[in-house]
């Protein structure tokens, strides 16, 4: 589930945007490789980032991520490209692991702009 805001500030340099989404991600999403079909596995980032050889078969979420609503997007591509061709484009600046509840709360909450 995306919750998208628009908004601005007024700070001493003039409007700013203050635009914000809330990604909601239950832990028992599977995941596929958009090519292959093949399901992937969720990891932490660090573990992500030790993993030195395929990583086809692993996902994960981290700040700096940039996502588009409704799309795929190449692990590469910069925000900037995808502005270009897309709206609805967000960078992830935080992540919560909700992982306390039951099984069908548990999710990730991730923040951006």
């Amino acid at each position: 589930m995306l919750i998208a805001s628009k908004a601005a500030n007024v700070r001493a340099t003039g409007l700013e945007g203050a635009d914000a989404v809330n990604l909601y991600i239950p832990f028992d999403v599977k995941a596929v490789d958009g090519v292959t079909g093949e399901n992937k596995k969720y990891v932490d980032p660090v573990e992500e980032w030790k993993t030195e050889k395929d990583k086809s078969g692993i996902w994960t979420i981290s700040i700096g991520t940039v996502f588009v609503k409704d799309r795929v997007v190449l692990p590469d591509a910069t925000r900037t490209v995808l502005e270009l061709g897309y709206d609805d484009v967000y960078q992830v600046t935080k992540v919560d692991k909700i992982d306390f509840g039951s099984p069908d709360m548990q999710h990730w909450e991730i923040g951006g702009n």
